[in-house]
């Protein structure tokens, strides 16, 4: 717990977003300190590049960031030279405390103004006893504790947005499937009147039919009334049969012929968790695109349960998703990290795990799914697909 609570992001790495203000602020420091001749320029420029570089990994140890700068920063006028002078030590240290209140979850945030806390004495007391420069509870306060301030009013609104795209993706797939469930009541009413329509149409063609073959050599006349008899049911029960036809297509497609979702529809779904959050990475094996039809929709669909996981369990977290085509089976595995931050809102489980291993128990494959050693998730699915059948 100790751990966790000293670390934001666990993945281990550091996003190249993550280098652009330090690196900027750095250049910016440069410049000063060069055109201006600070000396000594080395503990300069070495010290004020030291704090920009450790605010590189602001992600991954947000709590921290405060009191590392502050360190560096109070270590500057040991080594001879005043940091109360450049204007561009004001950019660094601020930086450090808006990392502790936008990138530390929320129930953590006490530790993360404690940080803060101890990072303002440290500044103060250096600017207090090893530079010329006098500051005051203002100063402080507009420095220190305003841009903490200003990460935790940042984290909340994201943790906000996360719960309403967690909100807006149950809201979803309750609505699908209680479309699913309303589509499945009703062709299972389709279905029984036609058996009803069928059975009693070829119940009457089969007597009628037999009364034929009867009458057929002592009374013709009557034996062509059968024949014409079964003809028109033969044709009633055809018309019944279309017209319940007709009641399952819809609009956007007459014939019932739309196909299913195929590993070609991957990158719309990828995209619709990316707005929602999600940083996701697809690669897909081009010879994982020949797939019959039932193992491209069954990838698909698993695929859609490890997104929908990840959105719901780990926020904000970085998930790669890989399709294989290997010697007779296609492998799908989907692999996500923690996440920056805690879940926004707690989610019942529900029983996605369970829908994908019935899903590939169909098709004679296999599921691995659990947690990863940096505490993230991965499942691994294999779907047979020989080539012959591709």
């Amino acid at each position: 717990m100790r751990g966790r609570a000293l670390l934001g992001d666990t993945s281990g790495r550091i996003r190249r977003s993550d280098l652009l203000l330090p690196g900027l602020f750095g250049l910016l420091g440069t410049v000063e300190i060069a055109v201006q001749g600070y000396r000594p320029l080395g503990v300069a420029l070495g010290t004020y590049w030291l704090a920009a570089l450790v605010l590189c990994a602001r992600r991954l140890a947000p709590l921290a960031m405060p009191l590392l700068v502050a360190a560096i920063y109070a270590l500057t006028p040991v080594l001879g030279f005043d940091v109360s002078e450049p204007a561009a030590w004001i950019l660094l240290p601020p930086l450090a405390f808006f990392s502790a209140g936008s990138m530390v979850p929320r129930s953590r945030a006490p530790l993360g103004l404690a940080s803060v806390v101890c990072a303002l004495v440290v500044v103060f007391a250096t600017l207090d006893w090893l530079t010329s420069f006098d500051p005051d509870l203002v100063f402080g306060l507009v420095w220190v504790i305003g841009p903490w301030m200003v990460g935790v009013a940042v984290r909340e609104t994201l943790e906000r947005n996360r719960e309403l795209a967690v909100e807006a993706e149950r809201a979803r797939a309750d609505a699908e499937h209680a479309a699913a469930d309303a589509a499945a009541a009703e062709r299972e009413r389709i279905a029984r009147e036609l058996h009803d329509v069928l059975a009693h149409s070829l119940s009457v063609m089969v007597v009628q039919a037999s009364l034929a073959e009867d009458l057929l050599a002592r009374d013709p006349g009557s034996a062509v009334d059968a024949v014409r008899e079964v003809q028109q049911v033969g044709r009633d029960a055809l018309g019944e049969t279309g017209r319940l036809l007709r009641l399952i297509r819809d609009e956007a497609d007459e014939l019932g012929l739309r196909p299913q979702r195929s590993l070609a529809d991957l990158s719309a779904l990828v995209d619709d968790y990316a707005r929602a959050g999600l940083e996701v990475e697809l690669v897909v094996d081009p010879a994982a695109r020949s797939v019959p039809l039932g193992v491209g929709l069954s990838a698909y669909r698993i695929v859609q349960e490890a997104l929908t996981n990840a959105l719901k369990h780990a926020p904000g977290s970085r998930v790669a998703v890989r399709l294989e085509r290997r010697a007779g089976e296609l492998a799908v595995e989907v692999e996500n990290d923690p996440g920056a931050d805690e879940p926004a809102v707690r989610v019942e489980s529900g029983h996605g795990l369970a829908g994908v291993r019935e899903r590939v128990a169909i098709f004679g494959g296999t599921v691995d799914a659990g947690p990863t050693e940096g505490g993230g998730f991965r499942l691994v699915a294999t779907l047979p697909a020989p080539a012959e059948t591709a």
